[in-house]
C-alpha cells in the first residue's frame, strides 16, 4: 500500500473507533480558596467518590494519585482500569513496555482498554500479544479496542485464539488491522461471548466461518460493524436472533444476506461493492442482485436499509466520515436505548 493509502486507512480507523474511555483534559485542582480553613475536604469523601474521580483520569495521572496522601494510596488499584495507550505518550520508555507494565500491575477489573498506537509485527507479536491477552482475560476486560499500527498494511498479523478467552467479560470489542483467529475446532456456545453487545471489525481479514462462529456464540450481540475490510468475509450472511443493526462501510462484499435475523431493524450499507480480485459466479451475482433490492421488498416491515451510494456501487468517491458517524450513532442508539423507544415502526 502507498503512503497515501495507509494514511487513508488510518483516517478511517480514527473516525470509526469508539472514543477514548477517559479524557486527557481531566485534571485535579488542589488550589485552596480564599475562605479555606486548611481542611482537606476531598480526602474526607467516601472511597466510592474518590474511586470515581480516579476512574476519570488518564492512567498516568490516576496511578500518581497514590502520592497525594495516605488517604489516596491503593485507590487506583481498587478502581476498574481505564487505559488508553495514547495517554502514555510521549515517553522515553517504549509504549509497548508501558502497556505491559500497567496491565500487569493493576489487579483488575478492566473497565475499558484501548491499545491503538503500537505497531505489532513478526518481531514483537509473540512477546506482546499472548501476555496482553492473558492479562485482559484473567482480569475481566469489559470494553476492548485493539488496533495494530504496522509498517505495512498488506499482510495483517493474526491474533491468537486466546483473544476468545476475553469473551467471558466483553461487552464491546473493536479490532483493527488484524487477521481474526481461526475458530475451526474450537468449542462454541453462548458462554464464549455471553455479554458482547457491539462488535466492530476494521480493515482486517475475517473468514466467513469465523464470523459465523462469533455470531453463534454471542447471544446478546446487537450491533455489528464491518469497516473498510479486505473482502473477507466476502459473503456476509447473518444468523443472529439478537442482532438489531448491521453496518458495512467502505468494504468489499459479494453477498449480504439476513439469513436468520428476526430482530434486525437496520441494514446500513455505504460504499460497499463486490470483490474485484476474485471472479464472481453468475449464481453469486444473482444473489447479489436479490439482496441489493432487499430494502425495497421489506419497506413495510420494521427493517430499514440506509444506502447513500447503493450497496454495490464503486467506492471511488470522497469518504464522508460525518455520514459514517451518524450511521454508527444510530446503531448505538439501538444498543443503548432501544429502537422502539426512539422510533416508530415503518408503515
Amino acid at each position: 500500500m502507498s503512503t497515501g493509502d495507509i494514511a487513508g486507512v488510518e483516517h478511517v480507523m480514527d473516525c470509526c473507533l469508539p472514543a477514548s474511555p477517559v479524557s486527557p483534559a481531566a485534571h485535579l485542582s488542589a488550589a485552596a480558596s480564599s475562605s479555606s480553613d486548611g481542611e482537606d475536604r476531598i480526602c474526607a469523601l467516601p472511597d466510592t467518590l474518590l474511586r470515581n474521580v480516579v476512574s476519570r483520569l488518564p492512567v498516568k495521572d490516576a496511578a500518581r494519585t497514590g502520592a497525594l496522601s495516605h488517604r489516596w494510596r491503593g485507590l487506583w488499584r481498587a478502581t476498574p482500569l481505564a487505559l488508553d495507550d495514547s495517554h502514555l505518550l510521549p515517553s522515553p520508555v517504549p509504549a509497548a513496555a508501558l502497556v505491559s507494565r500497567v496491565l500487569a500491575s493493576h489487579p483488575g477489573p478492566f473497565r475499558a482498554v484501548r491499545i491503538a498506537e503500537i505497531p505489532i509485527d513478526e518481531s514483537n507479536e509473540e512477546a506482546l500479544l499472548p501476555e496482553w491477552l492473558r492479562h485482559l482475560a484473567n482480569k475481566g476486560v469489559e470494553e476492548l479496542t485493539l488496533v495494530n499500527r504496522p509498517y505495512s498494511f498488506d499482510e495483517p498479523v493474526q491474533l491468537p485464539a486466546t483473544l476468545l478467552r476475553c469473551g467471558a467479560s466483553l461487552r464491546r470489542l473493536y479490532l483493527g488491522v488484524w487477521l481474526f483467529p481461526f475458530t475451526t475446532g474450537l468449542p462454541r456456545g453462548p458462554d464464549v461471548f455471553p455479554h458482547l453487545q457491539e462488535l466492530g471489525l476494521c480493515h482486517g481479514i475475517t473468514e466467513e466461518r469465523d464470523l459465523d462462529y462469533v455470531l453463534s456464540c454471542s447471544p446478546k450481540l446487537e450491533t455489528l460493524a464491518l469497516i473498510s475490510n479486505y473482502g473477507y468475509p466476502d459473503r456476509v450472511r447473518i444468523g443472529s436472533r439478537s442482532l438489531r443493526c448491521l453496518l458495512l462501510w467502505h468494504s468489499l462484499a459479494d453477498e449480504v444476506a439476513a439469513v436468520s435475523a428476526p430482530n434486525l431493524q437496520r441494514l446500513i450499507i455505504y460504499c460497499t461493492h463486490p470483490t474485484e480480485d476474485r471472479p464472481c459466479s453468475p449464481a453469486r451475482r444473482a444473489r447479489q442482485h436479490h439482496h441489493q433490492d432487499w430494502g425495497d421488498k421489506h419497506s413495510g416491515s420494521k427493517r430499514q436499509v440506509v444506502s447513500s451510494e447503493g450497496p454495490f456501487q464503486s467506492a471511488q468517491r470522497s469518504q464522508n466520515f460525518a455520514v459514517f458517524l451518524e450511521m454508527l450513532s444510530w446503531s448505538r442508539d439501538l444498543t443503548h436505548h432501544g429502537f422502539r423507544q426512539r422510533h416508530r415502526p415503518l408503515r
